[in-house]
């Protein structure tokens, strides 16, 4: 059975492809580069294929036009080093990223000349910044202006959302990209923070980062859950009619580091589904 589509945002996250870069070959190739980045980090690189037109049979599609772009979302660990933003560059420009979502810069002040060196001239006038409190947090998010414009930009405690306009066609739907809390209690208030996000963005939605929590007993890799909170997140994506975008490769991208690590899956993307 075949199905057509028109050209809408859900279409685009749903018929997407996810690459996850290999975090050993990764380092080893910062290391050639002679960057030092910090052990725990996780890099998660999109594929979105967005079309125009579309015939869907069987998993398979034949398009009219094809906009290949790449989303990358990482949390930095940190973006107060100059070999660190390097680092970043290197893979904004490795990847082809057209639209970069970096959480925890621990930047207090985002300027234009930190963009450039972090991600490149053509990202310096469509970005966005959620200033890190102290040396915690901070969220960057920004687009190339090659293919996107950024607008209607607006930030809460662990959140920036924006709306994007896809400059071939005008297409535009909304991005957030969040960086969760530690506590347990702000995390309640984090969720409250999406709801009220969910308030005045109906559709075209897609919400990605390190939420800083799962809502199934497979993103963890032992029994130790607060089921509490996998309750409340789980409760919190059904009410808003969130869809996860499932990514291949390695089933974790946190680990603690120990000897016998706990490793969780707390960097993922959701979309609405209109």
């Amino acid at each position: 059975m075949s199905h057509k589509f028109s050209c809408d945002p859900y279409l685009v996250f749903y018929l997407c492809s996810t690459v996850v870069v290999n975090l050993l070959l990764f380092k080893l190739l910062v290391a050639a580069r002679g960057h030092k980045l910090p052990s725990s980090l996780t890099v998660v690189v999109v594929v979105v294929v967005c079309f125009a037109s579309c015939i869907v049979l069987a998993g398979c599609c034949a398009q009219s036009s094809t906009f290949i772009s790449m989303i990358l979302n990482w949390n930095v660990r940190g973006l107060n080093e100059g070999a660190r933003r390097d680092a970043v560059q290197d893979l904004v420009r490795d990847t082809g990223c057209t639209i970069a979502c970096l959480q925890e810069t621990k930047l207090a002040v985002v300027d234009q000349p930190v963009i450039a060196r972090t991600l490149g001239a053509k990202f310096i006038n469509h970005y966005a910044a959620l200033p890190a409190s102290q040396t915690r947090g901070g969220i960057l998010l920004a687009v190339s202006e090659d293919h996107f414009t950024l607008s209607n930009v607006y930030t809460s405690n662990n959140t920036i959302t924006a709306l994007i306009t896809t400059k071939a066609d005008g297409t535009e739907w909304w991005i957030s990209v969040v960086y969760g809390p530690q506590s347990d209690a702000d995390k309640l208030l984090f969720l409250q923070e999406l709801r009220a996000l969910a308030s005045t963005i109906r559709e075209r939605w897609l919400i990605l980062g390190d939420f800083n929590l799962i809502y199934q007993a497979a993103d963890k890799s032992n029994a130790n859950l607060n089921r509490r909170l996998m309750g409340s997140f789980k409760a919190t994506l059904d009410d808003l009619h969130l869809k996860e975008i499932r990514f291949n490769g390695q089933r974790f991208t946190w680990s603690n580091g120990q000897t016998t690590p706990t490793m969780t899956r707390i960097d993922t993307l959701f979309c609405t589904p209109s």
